[in-house]
């Protein structure tokens, strides 16, 4: 435990009095500190999230996790696992974002369980590794590793369904198991990094951002600084395979991949948070134009859509002549060309990068239907991306 000062030590015991009615007798400090730490050695602020996360333990039924066996689709495509430990005896988590065919895994688990899947593999961490890790290296071992490889992550993983899980996975794991992170290794980290930061980066408390490493393109050099080679597998830099050469480990590690169809759930629909959806019905024979405005080039704009019968026609234009109140589509310039998509059978989704400022005119086209309305609901944002001034970045990509 790392030593400290008079009045740290005094808030400590201040802290174990005041909630001694639900600390269990065994509790040891390093368990409480971590309450303390995380809200900057605020006594009522430390009090309410150990109180809160001990009344979302309950029910959330954490105690019980190890038991519940996840469906197929989560364990087999989830990519990401458990490999070694770094030279200290840290466990090390690999986080492949890049190879998750989030869509996929969207429309065949529900949001629940991705989540209590990832809750079952950090509390792995507390129930089972850490003891294990403890007696092995003689010491307390409470923190973990995350090397996290962007390697294929493209605009495709900011669905804003995806996003949303992702960070309320974030946002669990900050509220609950706060300072369990001993460092993030970021590598692979692609020209669209800023634009994924700073969409997590609300969900993350300032000591996670400090220990975020964005390397550059000598990643596995400085990871063999830290983690000694037969504990990382061959792919990411070290010696460590699988009995039958496998160099990912992936007796070990998921490296997820496309889900078929196969996997898909008949109510799809149930994994969007639909109060963010407009709903709107677009008339036999006509159409509707929605418009955006991009304040900064670079800008994303991202759609999410579908229609509850049949398809529905969409393109994208942008304005040539921002002082007009309305321009004739014939005018603009056509940014996405226009298509009738199968939103009735699998929701829509993408994006562009808006390389110029402007006004961006989403179209919903059902003239070609002379007999039936669409049922239409929609989420579209567009987004900016954000500097990196708060994390240590190595890398040159972006």
């Amino acid at each position: 435990m790392t030593t400290l000062t008079s009045n740290q030590q005094t808030l400590l015991h201040q802290f174990k009095a005041k909630n001694k009615d639900i600390l269990k007798p065994d509790t040891d400090d390093e368990y409480i500190l971590r309450w303390l730490r995380a809200r900057e050695w605020d006594l009522t602020k430390s009090e309410k999230m150990l109180r809160d996360s001990l009344a979302w333990r309950q029910r959330f039924e954490t105690d019980e996790i190890m038991k519940w066996d996840p469906p197929e689709a989560v364990k087999k495509f989830s990519a990401g696992g458990y490999f070694g430990v770094n030279k200290q005896g840290i466990p090390i988590w690999y986080e492949l974002l890049g190879r998750i065919d989030v869509r996929g895994l969207l429309l065949s688990v529900s949001k629940k369980d991705l989540i209590r899947y990832r809750i079952k593999m950090t509390e792995y961490l507390f129930q089972e590794r850490f003891h294990e890790l403890s007696e092995m290296y003689g010491k307390k071992i409470n923190r973990c590793i995350f090397i996290c490889d962007l390697e294929g992550i493209s605009m495709k993983h900011i669905w804003k369904p995806a996003v949303d899980v992702y960070t309320d996975i974030l946002a669990t794991v900050e509220a609950n198991y706060p300072e369990t992170l001993h460092c993030c290794y970021v590598i692979n980290a692609p020209a669209i990094f800023p634009l994924l930061y700073s969409l997590v980066k609300p969900f993350l408390a300032p000591e996670t951002r400090s220990k975020m490493r964005i390397l550059g393109s000598n990643w596995k050099a400085t990871l063999l600084k830290d983690i000694n080679a037969d504990q990382i597998p061959e792919h990411w830099g070290g010696t460590a395979k699988d009995a039958d050469g496998n160099i990912y480990c992936e007796s070990q590690i998921c490296l997820g991949g496309p889900i078929p169809e196969s996997y898909y759930l008949k109510n799809i629909q149930d994994n969007f948070d639909l109060t963010q959806f407009t709903t709107i019905t677009i008339n036999r024979g006509s159409s509707t134009y929605l418009d955006f405005k991009a304040e900064h080039p670079k800008s994303v704009l991202r759609w999410n859509f579908w229609t509850d019968n049949n398809d529905i026609c969409f393109g994208i234009y942008r304005q040539t002549d921002a002082g007009k109140k309305s321009q004739n589509v014939q005018d603009m310039i056509q940014v996405v060309e226009p298509s009738r998509v199968n939103s009735h059978l699998v929701p829509e989704f993408g994006w562009i990068i808006c390389d110029e400022p402007g006004i961006y005119i989403i179209h919903f086209d059902n003239t070609y239907s002379w007999v039936t309305a669409k049922k239409l609901s929609y989420l579209i944002e567009i987004a900016a991306p954000d500097n990196l001034k708060d994390l240590k970045v190595e890398s040159t990509n972006f």
